[in-house]
């Protein structure tokens, strides 16, 4: 088992779930924003919450890294949305947080923010 999630809460949730026979991920159906998802720590993470079963929403400055990334998180059969933007941009980021709105009325609400570097937090 990976890492991922150790907290106690965390543990107490596997456990019920082992215990209720109930195997599904609580990323599943969830929508989870992942910057500097092009490359590194941030391609990882956007790989493990769509094994998850988690809609990833793909933000870097590359975007055919983006893309690509995208491509493989699809041919496993999970989902992604690619949002291309430079975070050390303020109205980059700020644009970035409209297309996440307009992302979030049609996949249905953004659940989780995963900052793979350092920079604005869209909208904040």
């Amino acid at each position: 088992m990976s890492r991922l999630l150790l907290t106690p809460a965390a543990r107490a949730r596997r456990l019920t779930r082992r215990l209720t026979g109930d195997d599904a991920s609580p990323l599943r159906g969830r929508r989870i924003l992942v910057t500097g998802a092009s490359s590194g720590i941030g391609e990882a993470t956007a790989y493990a919450v769509a094994r998850r079963g988690a809609t990833v929403l793909l933000v870097a400055r590359r975007a055919h890294q983006l893309a690509r990334v995208r491509e493989a998180i699809e041919a496993q059969g999970g989902r992604a949305r690619v949002h291309v933007c430079d975070l050390t941009d303020g109205l980059a980021v700020d644009l970035l947080g409209k297309d996440v709105v307009a992302d979030d009325k049609f996949l249905g609400g953004l659940k989780t923010y995963v900052k793979g570097v350092e920079g604005k937090v869209p909208g904040g």
